[in-house]
């Protein structure tokens, strides 16, 4: 893990639930305290720091915010120009996209130098997360995507060079088409995890669109949760998909 300069707190914000961690400074940082909620929005943000206060330790000055795929929209965009022409690029494609011109924006170029992976969300959300945070003395130090850093957190040998990756989220999938071993297309789809066959129906459609006739194309279910890949396990082996789990994050 790298060195930590200043004490951080660390929120995953999804919908209807947030955790957090309080992690303090230092050439090997440590997590203090934890706390979840399973309230939504502003109101999870301040459950959570209650809590963490409530087990007599001072919030830090910062916190680092991971915003769930529920809450953001995404697109992959041709690498363009500069970062600035890129962003420009990205905030005029999802404005276009959402028809929500008041959008915070974040582009990312991809590994490979083609493709841009754009985020936005709301700024009426950032606004509220923003003010949750003040009214504890907290600042919103960065606000960061939860696809790039699960990726991230998946194991390099689990994920295929081309394929597709099905991230199961709170509310649905996040299904990205992988070229090359780089994120090439993503797709998201709304359904009930707790039935497999809905699951194994939203792959399978995304998997047939991406891969066209190549049937062979991998396809690799990420879990978010130990209960997931349980009830998954069986028509994950049906489908001859495979079935990895992210290694444990840092936060």
């Amino acid at each position: 893990m790298s060195p930590l300069w200043k004490s951080e707190l660390r929120l995953r914000l999804g919908p209807g639930r947030c955790q957090a961690a309080l992690w303090s400074a230092g050439l090997r940082p440590r997590c203090l305290a934890r706390a979840a909620s399973a309230a939504a929005g502003a109101e999870a943000v301040e459950a959570v720091l209650v809590e963490i206060s409530a087990q007599g330790l001072d919030l830090p000055r910062r916190a680092v915010v991971l915003l769930e795929d529920e809450l953001l929209y995404y697109a992959v965009l041709p690498a363009a120009g500069s970062q600035r022409a890129g962003l420009a690029a990205a905030r005029s494609s999802l404005a276009a996209a959402t028809g929500d011109a008041d959008l915070v924006v974040a582009s990312t170029l991809l590994a490979g130098g083609r493709l841009r992976l754009a985020a936005a969300v709301g700024a009426a959300t950032v606004e509220r997360l923003r003010a949750a945070l003040a009214a504890r003395d907290v600042a919103l130090h960065s606000l960061q995507a939860a696809l790039p850093a699960d990726l991230a957190r998946l194991p390099r040998e689990a994920a295929p060079s081309d394929g597709v990756l099905a991230l199961l989220r709170s509310e649905g999938l996040t299904l990205v088409g992988l070229r090359q071993g780089q994120v090439a297309d993503l797709a998201w789809e709304r359904c009930d995890l707790t039935r497999p066959q809905a699951v194994v129906a939203r792959v399978a459609a995304y998997h047939r669109r991406w891969s066209g006739a190549a049937a062979a194309v991998p396809v690799l279910l990420v879990p978010a949760q130990a209960l997931q890949a349980e009830a998954l396990a069986g028509a994950c082996s049906a489908q001859g998909w495979g079935l990895a789990e992210l290694s444990q994050e840092a936060w």
